[in-house]
């Protein structure tokens, strides 16, 4: 198989998965279902099994590259938002004390309307939480499995946990 009979190969798969995944009225089961029909034909169809595997790693590549990409391009923007989110926080508290320091608790304009108000109170616990009735305090109880792990690995299975096996399996592409 040549390279451009491998991209429009790989773009006709493309094409086909995305039509199924973008269509509204299909439900998340069917979808995986159809997925799997669509991925299993393509691995059918004329050439080796092996060379339709590679070319399916190479383009699990890919979208992993375009994955990361999606990311960093995201934590970008959440930065950029958390510095506008941070100065306008800085902006609003520096009016509002200055509109305190004036004793302006309203001021009305043609853009907007400005009112200070007070904030409800708020709880402060001054001791300890040692220290605070039972009645006070949540609790939270969960398993310590790393503890259970190590535990089943050096005296074996207890009556309410063992390690199973699966047959689960990860595909490592390099």
């Amino acid at each position: 198989m040549k390279l451009w009979e491998l991209s429009q190969d790989i773009e006709m798969l493309e094409s086909a998965i995305a039509q199924i995944e973008d269509d509204p009225n299909i439900s998340d089961k069917e979808k995986e279902e159809l997925l799997k029909d669509v991925y299993s034909q393509w691995l059918e169809t004329e050439e080796n099994f092996e060379e339709k595997a590679l070319n399916t790693a190479s383009y699990i590549r890919h979208l992993e590259a375009v994955t990361n990409a999606r990311k960093e391009e995201i934590k970008r923007l959440q930065a950029l938002a958390k510095q506008s989110e941070n100065q306008m926080n800085r902006l609003k508290t520096y009016l509002a004390e200055h509109m305190k320091r004036t004793e302006k608790t309203k001021i009305e304009g043609t853009t907007g309307k400005l009112s200070l108000r007070k904030k409800p109170k708020q709880l402060v616990i001054s001791c300890d939480v040692e220290d605070l009735p039972e009645e006070y305090c949540k609790v939270t109880i969960e398993p310590d499995k790393t503890k259970i792990k190590q535990f089943i690995k050096e005296h074996g299975d207890l009556t309410f946990a063992q390690m199973k096996d699966f047959e689960d399996y990860s595909l490592i592409i390099k």
